[in-house]
């Protein structure tokens, strides 16, 4: 027997639309990039922790080569995609976020240099290195080691694209 209440009909029928449009509302919220992760997403997850976390905003996977599955996902600002490098270890290297992006921080695409240095320069070590597609920062923790987890940002003039998570734009990550 289901439960009953003594609230009146019309004011529970308010509460639970007011819950699910809060739940749906709250799904479409832009995700953010961190230092390891965007999303649901994190670098280091195996190709079915990819699947398992991005569920039924999978789309059509990009183009494969022998070393690297590119796959790709639906977020609430566009399509990104995570990079997996299949041998040895069948995990996520980089995570290429789509335009609008931005960072827990606040900054991303479309923000100035400086607004990226001042989000980041008092706790974290920010290198500026020149690529194939053109000067770029790379932005890692101070209290971890450097490694995998980073922010990159192809750098435009003054301004920033949108963060790449787990590496720099304009590198190659999937060669032999």
């Amino acid at each position: 027997m289901a439960p009953t209440s003594s609230l009146p009909a019309a004011i529970v029928k308010s509460a639970q639309a007011a819950t699910h449009t809060t739940s749906a509302a709250a799904s479409q919220q832009p995700y953010v990039a961190t230092l390891g992760s965007y999303g649901p997403v994190r670098i280091g997850m195996t190709s079915a922790q990819f699947d398992a976390a991005v569920g039924s905003s999978r789309v059509a996977d990009g183009p494969s080569d022998p070393f690297c599955i590119y796959r790709r996902f639906t977020t609430p600002t566009g399509r990104a995609e995570a990079i997996i490098h299949r041998r040895p270890e069948d995990s996520i290297i980089v995570i290429q976020t789509p335009a609008k992006t931005k960072t827990d921080r606040g900054v991303g695409d479309g923000s100035t240099v400086a607004q990226v240095r001042a989000a980041y320069a008092s706790d974290h070590l920010i290198q500026e290195m020149e690529t194939a597609d053109g000067p770029a920062l790379f932005i890692t923790s101070r209290s971890k080691p450097q490694g995998p987890q980073g922010i990159g940002f192809a750098v435009m003039g003054t301004k920033v694209g949108p963060p790449m998570v787990g590496g720099v734009p304009g590198f190659e990550f999937c060669s032999g």
